[in-house]
């Protein structure tokens, strides 16, 4: 029982020589990277929102000066006294509070103002509602906080 045993052997080759013409040669060079786009972006959305931070920090600063300077040259009054004056506190600023008693309307009829009393004091004075006033949510006997430019001046359209 004697088997063959296999030949392990590496086969003997000729050891390999270049030519001798033969150059090494670089390889060519790598093809352009494509530039990514997606930091373009980011950088645009970021620069973006900065700016519109910075735009929104100086309007914020310029609106809350503005009413800290009208703030402060406000004078706190009352019906009673804004009647009693008259005509002394016209153009001044001026903050109360007061009840609606009744709606006045302009003369095409739509409602323009309110007649305004104080519950604590005696007095009615007339306050005109600025443009775009939303009046669905004003009825009478509500309580006003007035912040606004006393004009007492007025002329009565009916009698002359």
């Amino acid at each position: 029982m004697s088997e063959e045993q296999p030949n392990y052997q590496q086969p003997s080759h000729p050891q390999y020589q270049p030519p001798r013409d033969w150059q090494w040669q670089s390889l060519p060079p790598p093809a352009p990277k494509k530039r990514r786009r997606w930091p373009w972006i980011v950088g645009i959305i970021v620069a973006i929102i900065v700016l519109a931070v910075i735009i929104g920090g100086l309007i914020y600063k310029n609106t809350s000066s503005t009413v800290a300077y009208s703030a402060a040259n406000v004078v706190d009054t009352n019906v009673a006294t804004m009647d009693k004056d008259g005509n002394s506190d016209r153009g001044m600023s001026v903050h109360f509070t007061a009840t609606i008693l009744n709606f006045v309307k302009d003369s095409n009829g739509n409602t323009a103002g309110a007649n305004v009393d104080d519950p604590n004091t005696s007095g009615v004075i007339q306050v005109v509602f600025p443009s775009g006033t939303d009046l669905s949510h004003l009825n009478t006997e509500d309580t006003l906080e007035v912040w606004g430019v006393a004009a007492v001046s007025m002329t009565d359209q009916t009698t002359g």
